[in-house]
């Protein structure tokens, strides 16, 4: 099966999405190149990103959220996530799952966000993903930011196979790695 989004009714570019769907997008992105690469320049982006727009006490719980999502990709991951380059105006299937899970914790819809963890990763990271759906949904809900209901038209089980998608996996390794002292300094407050 294609992983076009388009295919199943869902945004199939980033300027479709929600202005904070498009920040949480393009911070995942940003965060997990970031990782790969290890270059703070892709942190510090987001970090500016996500500051202008939702206020530093509220980039602190996302970013904190993330990083807990992004520990379960990549301790339990069942196969590597595809993101779009940070700069590309397209969103894919992976992209959008972020985002539906986030919604379906702000909905308390429990069995869906289940479902759509276990579509990208193990049992196992169940806790480490539930967590950070948790902080991120919950820092919005502060702001008063409800993400739309993405998780709708068998979101579960499809593949993203998209020919312009990069095939990532995050490392821990990297993670756990990250010199604290290169993270912007309003991110290890």
């Amino acid at each position: 099966m294609n992983g076009n989004p388009k295919q199943f009714g869902w945004p199939d570019r980033l300027g479709q999405l929600t202005s904070p769907e498009q920040v949480l997008v393009c911070t995942f992105r940003r965060w997990i190149i970031g990782m790969q690469r290890n270059y703070i320049v892709f942190w510090e982006h987001a970090w500016s990103a996500m500051a202008d727009y939702f206020g530093s006490c509220t980039t602190r719980s996302v970013l904190r959220g993330l990083q807990y999502i992004i520990i379960g990709i990549g301790t339990s991951g069942r196969r590597p996530v595809r993101l779009h380059p940070p700069c590309c105006g397209f969103v894919c299937a992976d992209e959008i799952w972020l985002l539906a899970l986030i919604g379906a914790c702000q909905r308390q819809e429990h069995g869906m966000l289940t479902a759509l963890a276990e579509w990208l990763i193990s049992k196992n990271g169940l806790a480490n993903i539930s967590d950070g759906v948790a902080r991120i949904a919950s820092a919005l809900e502060l702001k008063g930011m409800i993400l739309p209901d993405r998780s709708q038209r068998g979101f579960c089980g499809m593949s993203c196979e998209m020919g312009e998608t990069k095939k990532l996996k995050p490392k821990v390794t990297y993670f756990v790695g990250i010199n604290t002292e290169k993270i912007p300094s309003q991110m290890s407050s």
